[in-house]
Parts: C-alpha cells; structure tokens; sequence
C-alpha cells in the first residue's frame, strides 16, 4: 500500500478555553468540568499509533486553549523524545502569555493561530495579548518556519478588516490561510446550514480575493465543505483555480476523529452528543487506523438509519454524495419534532 503524505494525530488535550466564540464547534462541552489529557495517556497513544504508515509524521495539539493544558511543555518534550520526526501544530487562540510562546517557539511547535476573535460579542480583554503575541511571531518565528492562521465566515456581513491588517503585518511569516465558513455546531445549533445557499461562500470568496492581493503566494485551506455542495458550479470552479479545494464527501481524506482526554473519539466533534457515532476508548482498537474503521461503519450505518436527505430539495448537483452527515442527522432529528 502507498503512504499518505501525512500519518496524523489529533489529540484534544483539554476542554477549558478562555474565549467565547459563537461559532465554536464545541458546543456547551468546553462548558463541562475541567478535562485535561494525562501524561501518561499520550504515551499510551505515542506508542498505539503506527508512525510508518506515511512519510511526514504529525501531532496535532488542540483545545479548548491547549496553552491552558497545566503540562503542555512536559508533554511537548515527551513527544519530541519519543520521536524526534514528528512534527507538532498547535491550533490556538494566541491568549498564551509571553513566556509560554517563547518555549513553544524554543520547542520548534507549529503555531496555527485561530485570529477570529476580534468580535463584540467574543472576550474583549483577550484582544490586546492575541495582536502583540502575533507581533512576537512576525519577529521570532525560528529560520525556516512560519506559522498559520485561521478564520470563520460567521456571517456573510462579518467585517474582516482585523484578518487584512494581520495579514499585511505578518506576511513575510505567515504561510496558510484556513478560511471557511461556520460549521453547523454542536447540536445543530447554528442557523446557516439550515438555510443559507451561496452567501457565504461568496464572501469566503471575497476576503480571499482581498488576502491573496496582499500576500499571492499564501497557501490556502478549508475544512469540510457542510453546504459546499449547494453552491453553484461557477463559484465552486472559482474557488478550486483560487487554490481553496472544497470536499463534497465527508470524512476525505480524513475524518477529524480527534481523540478527547477521557480517550474517547467522534467522527466530528458535532457528533460529541451523539451516542450512535463514539469510540468510548480509542485503545480498545489494535490500531488508529481499526478505529477509524470502527468510526467510518458506525457513520455509515447512521446515515443508512436516517436516510440521505437534503434541506435544499431544489439541488441539482450530480456530484454530491450525500450531505454532510451531522448535517443530515440533526435535519432529522428536527424533521422527527415537528
């Protein structure tokens, strides 16, 4: 068998997080009582996932606020130790304190830097440490790297002008771009999925209109495409030649199947609540790749129960393969209450 380019670990290592973005995918979970990965399980799973099976390893540390892990270094020096190959990304909301992205900088971490924060709505106090921690970034990423930001289409009439300024201040460190629009959140609660056609992506398209004339080499990315497929065939053509490559299919290349701190996996984290789509252990499997295995029948066997359906009964779109599968399963769920 052919090796991927990527053999991937994402490991959630806690749940608390000290912003409050209304987009989160995490629902109410981040919410719940304090959860934070062990030591010793990340060694449990350094050892239970097979680092052969593509050419560049990665471990991707998420949250909640990963920096508010209390042994996040310990643990960076562990996986480091383990195997030096292994390359690690960071995906966070840049409140760390100075100290903390020194030794993260020190460690040769990836930093994925979500900026979509400067919102009324979100922590205000968070604002000032979010800009003057990018700042440190733009003047002591290590030679040889550069860091990644992100944002959300949370609204088609969002005022991206923060993304702009960050963009032109940082260009000469920042290397990818992952823009894409809200997701439908935990419990199906954010409205755009249910409604929403190509507004979205229109402005999708137009901020990275604006980004790549300040920065045309920026390599872009984006996550499942949840209502890609209701867009038109014009504008899904403009965004794969502007570099920024939708999915129509759910879970390709991979599903996100992050593993949580009580060891336990979904197939996305809008199925946390869903008791068909959970690995209450993931170490009960011979291997990650027999987990998502084990995940992949389970999200099979649910759309098979629910039935493939559409909130746009008017689609023509000969390509599609089915619906976002959370979104699928929550359109039911609201079908069977009315």
């Amino acid at each position: 068998m052919n090796k991927k380019m990527f053999t991937r670990l994402g490991l959630t290592i806690t749940n608390i997080c000290n912003q409050r973005c209304p987009w989160c995918f995490e629902g109410d979970w981040k919410k719940t009582q304090e959860k934070h990965m062990s030591l010793d399980d990340v060694e449990k799973l350094l050892k239970w996932k097979d680092w052969t099976d593509g050419f560049n390893p990665v471990i991707y540390l998420l949250g909640g606020e990963p920096t508010l892990h209390p042994q996040l270094i310990e643990m960076i020096d562990m996986i480091q130790n383990y195997n030096r190959k292994i390359s690690i990304m960071l995906l966070t909301n840049m409140t760390c304190n100075r100290d903390m992205l020194e030794k993260l900088l020190e460690h040769r971490v990836i930093i994925f830097a979500n900026i979509d924060q400067f919102e009324e709505s979100n922590n205000q106090a968070n604002w000032p440490i979010i800009r003057q921690n990018l700042h440190y970034l733009n003047n002591n990423t290590p030679l040889g790297f550069r860091y990644n930001i992100s944002a959300t289409v949370s609204r088609p009439d969002k005022d991206f002008t923060f993304l702009y300024e960050i963009l032109e201040q940082g260009k000469s460190q920042i290397y990818n771009l992952r823009l894409a629009p809200s997701c439908i959140g935990l419990g199906y609660k954010n409205e755009f999925p249910k409604f929403a056609g190509e507004d979205y992506y229109i402005t999708v398209k137009n901020v990275l209109d604006r980004c790549l004339k300040i920065k045309p080499d920026l390599h872009l990315s984006t996550e499942c495409a949840v209502n890609g497929c209701t867009i038109s065939k014009e504008l899904f053509n403009t965004l794969k030649e502007m570099g920024y490559h939708l999915r129509y299919t759910c879970g390709v290349p991979e599903p996100n199947a992050d593993i949580l701190p009580d060891l336990s996996s979904h197939w996305c984290f809008a199925f946390e609540d869903v008791a068909e789509m959970k690995v209450s252990n993931v170490l009960d499997y011979p291997s990650y790749n027999a987990m998502l295995e084990a995940l992949k029948e389970k999200y099979c066997k649910l759309n098979q129960q629910v039935g493939l359906s559409c909130h746009r009964k008017d689609c023509s779109n000969t390509e599609c393969q089915g619906p976002c599968a959370a979104l699928n399963y929550y359109y039911n769920k609201i079908k069977e209450r009315k």
